[in-house]
C-alpha cells in the first residue's frame, strides 16, 4: 500500500523505516517546509533534496496515497491535525494517528469516519487500551482505572531512585516529555494538565462511555512538587457510583452517568496492582463477575509507532477483504 506521513519527527521517521521493511511503501512526507517524495527503496528521507509541493499544496500530493500517518505533535488543542483528518476523510482516505487533540475538540465531526481512523497509539501507546476497554465496557461493567501516562508513571517509578534533575534529564533523551518542557515539575505540570485530559476525553469518545471535550475538563493547574509524589501513581478512575477520594493535581467531573476522578493517588492500598514499573500503561477494571487486568508498554518510539503500523495492517486486511 502507498503510504503519506505527515509529520517526520522521531515518530514519523521509525514509521517509515518499519513500513519500507513490510510489503508498504512511504511515497509521500510533509512536513513543516514543504512537501516530499520518498525515494523508492530507502529507509529515511534526505530532507535537503525531493521537495515537489510547498506546504500548502499538501492535499493534492496526498491524494495518490492509500493511507495517511498523521504524526504530528498536539500544539494546538487538535486544530491543525483536524485539518488534515477532516481533509483526507472527504475523500475516503484512511487516517492513522498518534495525535490526540483533534479526537478530543473535534469528537463530534470527525465520529461518523472512525471506521476509517486508526487511533491505537493515541491513548495506551502500544498497548492497544482503547480496543481492549472498548471491547470490555457493557452493562455489568462497574469500574475502570487506568494509568494512561507512561511519562508520568516513569517519572514516579524513578522517584526516590535518581535526583529529580537526573529524572528529567532522562525524560527528555528518551523522547517521553512533550515539547517545550524543562524542569522536572514543568514537565509533570503539562503532563496533568495537558495531556491527561486530552487522553481522557478520547478515551471516553472513543469507548463509549460519553462524550466531552477536554476544554470541558476543569483541572487544578497548581504548581506541582514531585516530592509530595513518593509512592503515588496517577490514576484515571471512572465509576457508576461517585468516588470519594483524595487526589492531587487532577481533576473530578461526571458525564453521561459516569464520574470521574483522576490524579495522583496512594498506591500502599487499593490502587497496588496499578503501581506499575517504566513507562507501563495499563488498566483494571471491575465488573460484576470480577476484576481484570490489562498492561503494556505505554509512551515512547518503539510502542507508539507499532501501534500505527498495527493500524496501517488492519485497514490493508480490510482492502484485502473486500
Amino acid at each position: 500500500m502507498k503510504i503519506g506521513i505527515i509529520g517526520y519527527g522521531r515518530i514519523g521517521q521509525e514509521v517509515a523505516k518499519r513500513i519500507n521493511k513490510k510489503s508498504h511503501q512511504v511515497r509521500t512526507v510533509a512536513t513543516s517546509s514543504g512537501v516530499y517524495s520518498f525515494p523508492e527503496g530507502e529507509s529515511e528521507l534526505d530532507l535537503s533534496k525531493g521537495k515537489f509541493y510547498e506546504l500548502n499544496s499538501w492535499l493534492e500530493a496526498f491524494s495518490k496515497v492509500d493511507i495517511a500517518v498523521l504524526s504530528i505533535p498536539t500544539e494546538d488543542y487538535g486544530d491543525r491535525a483536524y485539518e488534515y483528518m477532516k481533509a483526507l476523510l472527504e475523500r475516503g482516505i484512511p487516517v492513522v494517528t498518534s495525535e490526540k487533540g483533534s479526537l478530543s475538540k473535534y469528537f463530534t465531526s470527525l465520529k461518523k469516519y472512525l471506521p476509517q481512523i486508526g487511533y491505537s497509539a493515541v491513548v495506551g501507546g502500544g498497548t492497544g487500551l482503547l480496543h481492549w476497554v472498548k471491547s470490555r465496557l457493557y452493562d455489568d461493567t462497574l469500574e475502570v482505572h487506568l494509568v494512561i501516562n507512561g511519562t508520568l508513571n516513569y517519572i514516579c517509578d524513578s522517584l526516590g531512585k535518581c535526583e529529580f534533575n537526573e529524572i528529567a534529564h532522562d525524560v527528555i533523551a528518551l523522547g517521553y516529555a512533550e515539547p517545550g518542557t524543562g524542569k522536572l515539575a514543568d514537565i509533570m505540570a503539562k503532563e496533568c494538565y495537558f495531556d491527561i485530559p486530552m487522553k481522557v476525553s478520547v478515551l471516553f469518545n472513543i469507548c463509549g462511555f460519553g462524550e466531552i471535550s477536554a476544554a470541558d475538563i476543569d483541572t487544578e493547574n497548581s504548581p506541582i512538587s514531585p516530592k509530595e509524589l513518593f509512592s503515588k501513581r496517577y490514576i484515571v478512575s471512572i465509576s457508576k457510583e461517585k468516588i470519594a477520594e483524595k487526589t492531587i493535581h487532577g481533576f473530578q467531573f461526571e458525564c453521561n452517568g459516569w464520574h470521574v476522578s483522576a490524579g495522583f493517588k496512594d498506591t500502599t492500598g487499593f490502587y497496588e496492582p496499578l503501581k506499575f514499573p517504566g513507562i507501563t500503561n495499563g488498566c483494571m477494571l471491575r465488573e460484576r463477575g470480577g476484576n481484570y487486568f490489562f498492561y503494556g508498554p505505554g509512551t515512547g518510539l518503539i510502542p507508539a509507532s507499532a501501534a500505527i503500523i498495527r493500524d496501517i495492517d488492519h485497514f490493508q486486511d480490510l482492502r484485502n477483504s473486500k
